[in-house]
Order: C-alpha cells, then structure tokens, then sequence
C-alpha cells in the first residue's frame, strides 16, 4: 500500500490523538514531551471524557496555543477509555496528515520516538507501530514492559500489540478503521480495549504491524 509523501516543509504530518479523564497533575509534562518530539511536524485533536478536576481548561490552553489544535465537544455521557479513543478516530480529520498518534494523559514521551516510528513505517512498508514501553511509578520503581515478539497468526485474539500510548498509524489504516467506526457504529458498542481492537482490525484487514523492541514511551501508573 503506497502512503502519502510527508508534508511541503519535508516533515512527516501526525496527528496525535490525546484522549483524557482527570489527568491535570500530569497533563502538561505529558504535552510538552510531545511538543518536544524533533523531525515531525505536528496537529492535535483532544477529546475530555467528563473530567472534573481542571483537565478541560488546560485542553482549552493548549488548544488555544498549539498550532493546528482542536478539542472536540464533550459528550452526553462517560465512555470509558477505549470510547474516548473511537471518538477521536471516529471523527479526526486525516486530509493533511500522514501519520495518526495515540496519547494517554499521563505519560511521558521519549525525544525522538515519533521519528523513529514514522521513519520504521515507512523502511518497512507497514502501516501500524506499537513499541515496548517502561512502566513507572510515583516512588522511582521502573519496569520495561516487553511486547516485541514474533507475531504469530491469531495473536491478536489473545492480546494487543502493547500499550496503546505507543501506537502510530498511517493514515491508510486510520481511514479504513474510522470508515467501519462510521459506518457501523453499533459493532463497536461495548468495547473495552481500543489498543486491541485497533490491532486485531489491521491484522484482520491485511495491514501490516511491527512492533519495536526500543522502548519509546514511559507509561505512567
């Protein structure tokens, strides 16, 4: 499958997708080592599941001042994690981007890992990323989180391909995700873990995963 060459400035377009719920005590450490990320040029889209602890008016800050930045409209209910996800892939925009991230609220991105992933799509001719991670915790403890084994056939029926704050999709497969996510709304209702659905519906659509044994993400717990 042929993906779009990168942006005019020669920069690889994501669009990281920041699903969040109570997360203000880390909201800002968590953007700004995204902010950080070198070689990508970057649009955001934010969706707040019902927060009430401050998140919506920091979403509101960084909305209003990072380029290319929106926040959708709440919704009339919770939905959970993995629903705030299917929002976002539901209705991002994918016309002026090459590249989709997922960002949880918390976490913290090492520099460059946005550049290896768009890079290891593209040498590779995959269409989705996912990576180890290191797990840590508020007392210093850290735990390299290990997903990147042989895939095997079926194994997405029995786990996802790693955290989904390490996913990065081409935008081929964002928009064949988000075509059933409209189209067929209610096959989705109820799902607990969009990292995994995500990674069962491309190894079930033909696309090709890969999974990095470098560990770019730090995920909080």
């Amino acid at each position: 499958m042929n993906e779009k060459v990168p942006g005019a400035n020669g920069a690889n377009r994501v669009l990281v997708l920041m699903a969040t719920f109570n997360g203000a005590p880390w909201l800002d450490e968590q953007v700004a080592s995204i902010v950080g990320q070198e070689g990508v040029r970057l649009s955001w889209t934010f969706a707040d599941d019902g927060s009430t602890d401050g998140t919506p008016d920091r979403l509101q800050h960084w909305a209003g001042s990072l380029p290319q930045a929106s926040m959708l409209a709440p919704a009339d209910r919770r939905l959970g994690a993995a629903g705030n996800f299917l929002k976002l892939l539901r209705q991002a925009v994918l016309d002026e981007v090459d590249f989709v991230a997922l960002s949880d609220q918390d976490d913290i991105w090492q520099p460059g890992r946005l550049a290896r992933a768009v890079a290891m799509l593209r040498q590779q001719g995959a269409q989705g990323y996912s990576s180890d991670a290191v797990a840590f915790w508020a007392d210093g403890r850290r735990r390299l989180l290990g997903k990147a084994y042989p895939q095997r056939a079926f194994d997405y029926l029995f786990e996802p391909a790693g955290p989904g704050c390490t996913y990065v999709l081409t935008t081929t497969l964002a928009r064949s995700l988000q075509e059933e996510l409209r189209n067929e709304p209610e096959r989705f209702n109820g799902i607990g873990y969009h990292d995994w659905l995500i990674y069962a519906f491309a190894r079930t659509h033909g696309f090709r995963w890969l999974i990095d044994p470098v560990p770019g993400v730090l995920y909080r717990q």
